[in-house]
């Protein structure tokens, strides 16, 4: 089965970075959309449910990274999108905290695009849209 173009929000505050994920996307055929702030990406999430989410969990604000990601927790977007968390650190407590917030996948930057298209790809392609035995 081949693909296909799935409707991402990239939530994150630098704009550079975001418009090197949103190139990345694009050409990957992709649709993106930003939120350079928590609660714009919780307002975004309202208007028009992504399949993928990617958020910055280092965003400074009343509602960071981690928040935002609990917010989507609290929607039925959660249970259909695909949550995966930018970081500086791969610590094992960021894993944990990742884990305990219903993270999906824990991706450190400077971002491995390769490992970013395959798993698109993997989601794309399941039939349920479903991030469940996705990553294992």
């Amino acid at each position: 089965m081949d693909a296909v173009r799935l409707h991402v929000l990239v939530v994150q505050e630098d704009p550079d970075s975001a418009q090197n994920t949103a190139i990345l996307l694009h050409l990957a055929g992709h649709q993106v959309r930003f939120a350079a702030t928590g609660s714009d990406a919780v307002e975004m999430v309202h208007q028009q449910w992504p399949d993928v989410v990617l958020v910055d969990t280092e965003m400074r604000g009343s509602l960071d990274g981690w928040h935002v990601v609990r917010s989507l927790l609290e929607t039925s977007v959660a249970k259909r999108a695909l949550i995966v968390a930018l970081t500086d650190l791969a610590e094992r407590k960021d894993r944990v905290r990742a884990r305990e917030n219903g993270v999906d996948l824990l991706l450190t930057r400077p971002l491995n695009s390769e490992k970013l298209m395959t798993l698109l790809d993997r989601f794309s392609s399941s039939a349920s849209h479903s991030p469940s035995g996705l990553l294992s």
